[in-house]
């Protein structure tokens, strides 16, 4: 079973755990890659997802040791038995032989402390020089649970007895569970504004496990339809978002609120004008993250909302925009998003 020990006790298992699996998989270097493949069973659907995981290690070894085309893999997975969770780390070469297994248990209830034991594990099996040059000012380390005997969870041709130190750390913080991100892109709308519309996106927000909250800014450019009657009329927006979500894997399902500014312009007339106002939408999001490189993300959404109230575009007192149908909009965006 696994348990949250005593600060003192995670120098023991930090270089238990270097013993046993820097020896098992000898060749892992700094400068190795892995291929990483997550498995969650029945029943574990509420753990934290791949791209928690992997964040997890890259904050740990201070780089991102993960490729898809690595010539090394490593098969995490997480299986449900009653109320207990069991975890296997398993470091396997490019001909499929394995390198060393690390198998973990906790409570059912335990799952997130379970994942950054997995972490630990497979940051340590990657690259135990990073890890342990990380570990006195790596927080996010320092409640991890940790087998109550490593000789229980570990199976290794010639196990490593565990080390007892007296060693203490003062004022011992819980890890941080929400992690931030800024990013930024561009995005084109249609059927928001007279004229298909492109412009730019700023972001910010923050992840709790499986759920984020982020505020974006939103910049269109100025673009012209042209009427029958010859006349142009355009339409740009200024507005902010409130965009909660919730994460599964690389996707993201989300709500957003909007509310801003529209300027509407018009063209060729006797008379042109140009005049704003408030812009409010509400609707829903589909978004994809796929890593980059350290903590560099690209982040792709697609949007469908409903103007609120409904928004219209007047000449001579005759409405000429948006015409019958629904108001309906959509929105394709793309950009970089920066984990931190």
């Amino acid at each position: 079973m696994l348990c949250l020990r005593k600060p003192r006790a995670l120098p023991a298992l930090v270089f238990a755990l270097a013993a046993l699996l820097s020896t098992q998989a000898g060749t892992a270097s700094a400068t190795s890659l892995t291929r990483i493949v997550y498995i969650r069973g029945p029943g574990t659907e509420s753990c934290p997802d791949q791209m928690s995981l992997r964040l997890a290690v890259i904050a740990r070894l201070g780089y991102d040791p993960f490729s898809s085309t690595a010539p090394q893999t490593v098969l995490a997975e997480i299986a449900r038995n009653g109320d207990t969770l069991r975890a296997r780390v398993d470091l396997s070469n490019q001909e499929g032989t394995s390198q060393g297994v690390r198998e973990l248990t906790s409570p059912f209830d335990k799952c997130f402390d379970l994942v950054r034991a997995m972490a630990l594990s497979i940051s340590i099996a990657i690259d135990p020089v990073a890890a342990l040059a990380r570990h006195d000012t790596d927080e996010s380390a320092s409640n991890l649970p940790v087998p109550r005997n490593s000789a229980e969870t570990a199976r290794a041709p010639n196990p490593v007895p565990a080390v007892e130190s007296s060693a203490q750390s003062p004022n011992p913080r819980r890890p941080r569970e929400v992690r931030y991100f800024t990013g930024a892109g561009l995005y084109f709308t249609v059927h928001a504004a007279p004229a298909v519309g492109e412009g730019a996106e700023l972001s910010w927000g923050g992840r709790y496990r499986d759920y984020s909250l982020a505020f974006e800014g939103r910049l269109d450019a100025l673009n012209w339809s042209r009427l029958d009657s010859g006349a142009e009329i355009g339409a740009r927006f200024l507005v902010a978002s409130l965009v909660p979500c919730i994460h599964e894997g690389p996707l993201a399902f989300c709500g957003f609120g909007t509310v801003g500014m529209m300027r509407a312009s018009s063209n060729y007339i006797a008379h042109p004008w140009s005049a704003a106002d408030t812009y409010s939408a509400l609707g829903l999001r589909l978004g994809f993250e796929w890593p980059l490189a350290g903590p560099l993300s690209l982040r792709i959404h697609a949007d469908l909302g409903v103007p609120w109230p409904r928004q219209s575009i007047k000449i001579d007192n005759k409405e000429v925009w948006p015409g019958p149908g629904l108001d309906v909009f959509g929105l394709i965006g793309s950009g970089l998003v920066v984990h931190y």
